[in-house]
């Protein structure tokens, strides 16, 4: 069983955080969530292969906004799912860093006792020829805004 990967239009995103009333323009990436060495050796080996590689290649949408960092799945955005966007507060997310390596830029925060570890992609080729070409611009644009945090 192949795992298909879905996709969403920077304007169907937009369009989707506005319905969920999540503010601003150029303030989402599509990221990958990462896992922790643990989590990984535990979804690989006890839960099972195949479910470590179809959770390791859904797409993540990450906005950020004054109030804090919103996380949704892809699928959320394709089907309408405002109800299942997770909202964490700035004042409750700890030890924020982003993080540049070649074309990636790698994001880790600490929240309700979970680390969160994402990879974006910001690459030149993908910027042209991506399914995702906003990354770059969009991460660019939120390093200037700090990710709209406050301290």
């Amino acid at each position: 069983m192949g795992a298909i990967m879905e996709f969403a239009t920077e304007k169907q995103i937009a369009s989707f955080l506005s319905t969920c009333h999540i503010e601003g323009q150029r303030n989402f990436l599509m990221a990958f969530k990462k896992k922790t060495w643990l989590k990984s050796f535990i979804d690989f080996f006890i839960i099972g292969g195949s479910y470590y590689v179809q959770s390791s290649v859904k797409p993540k949408i990450l906005a950020f906004t004054p109030k804090g960092i919103y996380l949704m799945d892809i699928s959320d955005v394709t089907e309408n799912r405002s109800n299942h966007v997770v909202e964490m507060p700035w004042n409750q997310v700890q030890d924020f860093t982003y993080k540049t390596v070649l074309n990636t830029v790698r994001l880790n925060w600490n929240y309700q006792n979970e680390a969160y570890i994402f990879s974006v992609d910001v690459g030149q080729i993908s910027q042209h020829v991506g399914q995702y070409q906003f990354n770059k611009d969009h991460y660019d644009y939120l390093v200037q805004q700090n990710f709209f945090r406050s301290q």
